[in-house]
């Protein structure tokens, strides 16, 4: 259905078509797939009556933009996902670094206060 859009590159159709869906086909026909598609579409849209045409290529357009719309989504969706699954790796490592440090330097304080209890304990006997 999307491929309907190419006709709007025939002379013949770009009165139907919105000026940017022109720009956009044009900048696109390098490509040799588009002419091959143009070429087999055009003679079935010239059996349509009129009246049909500008209805069949606006509801091509409008599909053609839920489409890119919903592929930027779904790139959104998953590029914030794993934005969100590095963040969370990087918490985790950021907590394991703070909690392996406190533990290495917990062994020494609490010499230290074992020895300052003892000396508190010295100076009050």
């Amino acid at each position: 259905m999307i491929s309907i859009l190419v006709v709007c590159l025939d002379s013949e159709y770009e009165c139907h078509c919105p000026s940017i869906v022109i720009k956009i086909l044009r900048s696109l026909s390098i490509i040799r797939f588009m002419n091959e598609v143009k070429k087999s579409i055009t003679p079935i849209i010239k059996e349509l009556p009129p009246k049909w045409i500008r209805l069949l290529i606006l509801s091509s357009f409008m599909m053609t933009l839920a489409l890119i719309l919903s592929l930027i989504y779904t790139a959104l969706k998953i590029t914030l996902s794993l934005l969100m699954n590095l963040f969370y790796v990087i918490l985790i490592a950021f907590f394991l670094s703070i909690s392996l440090g406190i533990a290495k330097n917990n062994t020494p304080y609490q010499q230290n206060l074992y020895q300052y209890f003892e000396y508190i304990k010295f100076i009050c006997l």
